[in-house]
């Protein structure tokens, strides 16, 4: 499950979008995953409050409840109570969940502080993030922690993301762990949930000049999820009484 929010404007005011992706995956001869079917999109404007049981009923749909399921992979951007709230519905007798901080966020910390120590030099910069982005990918944690462990900023504001930097790289090390979950075959990076923030409401749903409440991003949304996870005939189906609507009063999502 690949996890990610956005904003949208509804009702005159903006509000976060969240956006979750299941895809069932399965093992292969050489010990490595692979997809097993088509990502399932979910997204929820009503808060996280209403995001994780709608999430929780596609991850169903998926089949994380299946005795065949032995590993749950979340993969988020560290947003603040993921991990916890993610917890809380899918730790199931059984499971092992794997929990996968989005390597692109990770490597943007690594910048975060590359710019701070030097603000006005971009080689610099460059000189010292990317070796270090690149050891995170190959080793983990360990390099970019030991690198932020030697670092003297030059002044307090350096001093200071260093220092949130640090506590950063602390809380997710247990995330960090990119050689893993590459040799397992496992994702690193939330590209799917961020092809679903564009495709299923921002192409849509942020043109210029639309004006929309929350009711109708939530409705419309829904339906280009179920389009792009291929189930529009399964969402058809469960309503007869609009199968009845002729041809030309329809209009797609």
């Amino acid at each position: 499950m690949a996890l990610d929010g956005a904003m949208v404007q509804t009702d005159g005011a903006w509000h976060e979008v969240q956006v979750g992706v299941c895809q069932a995956w399965q093992p292969t001869a050489a010990g490595t995953w692979v997809p097993a079917g088509p990502p399932d999109d979910c997204v929820e404007v009503g808060g996280r409050a209403a995001f994780w049981p709608r999430l929780s009923t596609h991850a169903v749909a998926a089949g994380v409840e299946s005795r065949a399921c032995r590993l749950i992979a979340l993969i988020g951007d560290g947003a603040h109570g993921i991990w916890e709230e993610a917890g809380a519905y899918f730790c199931g007798s059984g499971k092992q969940v794997v929990e996968i901080l989005d390597f692109s966020q990770a490597a943007e910390h690594v910048w975060t502080v590359a710019h701070a120590l030097f603000p006005a030099d971009e080689a610099a910069a460059a000189a010292w993030a990317a070796p270090l982005v690149a050891a995170l990918r190959d080793q983990g944690p360990a390099p970019v922690q030991a690198a932020l462990a030697a670092l003297a900023p030059p002044d307090p504001a350096a001093a200071a993301v260093v220092a949130r930097e640090r506590g950063y790289f602390a809380y997710h090390a247990d995330r960090m762990d990119y050689p893993r979950y590459r040799r397992l075959g496992l994702p690193i990076g939330s590209g799917t949930v961020e092809s679903a923030c564009k495709v299923v409401w921002k192409q849509r749903l942020s043109q210029g000049g639309m004006r929309w409440r929350r009711a109708g991003v939530q409705a419309v949304a829904t339906l280009r999820a179920w389009h792009r996870s291929g189930r529009w005939t399964e969402l058809w189906a469960s309503h007869p009484l609009r199968q009845q609507v002729p041809p030309y009063r329809r209009c797609a999502a």
